[in-house]
């Protein structure tokens, strides 16, 4: 793909005109699957793409590379993003899942803070944040998903431990505990929406489950129950180790390539889901 050339010179080039035009066509990595085409800087620009003015060939170019974006992979044939469990907890998919991040930490996080300390509650939301993601990379490892939803799911959990470590104070603790748990299905619901996984929020709440259970106070404690609160502190660390050694394992040897049934838990809308796969081919060495 070039131009051709505005000045003839003499008859050899006026015959031989492809030897001498301007290449104006380079390589340009497009989409999420990191789909590479040649074609001009003005239709790569408009397609949104990474235009590489350095290459003429696809061969030349790492697309996915340019699609993951960050700190650039140590091998480039062995994707190693791994801090992106980590990152992703702070970037949203759109408006909506950030207003209701802002809404969920101003009426929900904030007494959790207040009643036990920025530091617990902190720990809890990012590893809830980074236990969740890392299960959703394990039973959707290809499919796009961004923001601090499991991280929600964790502090939830929380606030459900906290009712019922005081459940015979409240005059009627079925109320909320109902508001509790219709926020928990307002925010599946939105789980079913893409960049946002279900899984993610399952396990999630399950890791805000067993790391409340270690750094969550008990406003309850007393000399009786000092012994039964070092004991579910000593189980809640095993099962930990357990459970994150478990996800590793299975994110590293074994993830869910072809589950056909994790759509109906994740994002089961085809005409907006279908095009936050990765059409990726994996190879078992």
């Amino acid at each position: 793909m070039c131009t051709q050339p505005s000045l003839i010179i003499n008859s050899s080039v006026e015959q031989n005109q492809h030897m001498f035009c301007e290449v104006i066509g380079r390589p340009c990595c497009i989409g999420l699957q990191g789909q590479c085409i040649i074609t001009t800087l003005e239709h790569c620009d408009f397609m949104r793409g990474y235009f590489h003015e350095e290459a003429s060939l696809c061969s030349q170019v790492d697309c996915m590379q340019d699609v993951c974006g960050m700190m650039d992979f140590l091998d480039p044939k062995s994707p190693d993003q791994v801090y992106r469990l980590f990152t992703s907890i702070f970037i949203h998919a759109g408006i909506i899942q950030l207003l209701i991040s802002i809404f969920f930490q101003f009426f929900i996080l904030r007494d959790l803070e207040n009643l036990a300390g920025c530091l617990r509650i902190g720990i809890i939301y990012t590893g809830s944040g980074i236990l969740g993601n890392l299960a959703s990379a394990v039973f959707l490892p290809y499919q796009a998903e961004a923001g601090p939803a499991a991280s929600h799911f964790g502090i939830l959990a929380c606030s459900f431990i906290e009712l019922f470590q005081i459940w015979k104070l409240y005059e009627n603790p079925f109320v909320p505990f109902f508001k509790l748990s219709m926020c928990i299905l307002i925010l599946f619901v939105i789980g079913l929406l893409p960049m946002i996984d279900n899984f993610a929020n399952i396990f999630g709440f399950f890791s805000g489950l067993i790391l409340a259970a270690i750094f969550f106070p008990n406003v309850t404690l007393n000399g009786r129950f000092r012994v039964k609160r070092i004991l579910i502190i000593s189980i809640a660390i095993f099962v930990l180790i357990v459970y994150f050694g478990a996800l590793v394992t299975l994110f590293y040897l074994k993830p869910f390539k072809n589950c056909e049934w994790c759509k109906f838990i994740s994002c089961p809308i085809k005409p907006l889901c279908i095009e936050m796969d990765f059409n990726v081919i994996r190879i078992d060495q």
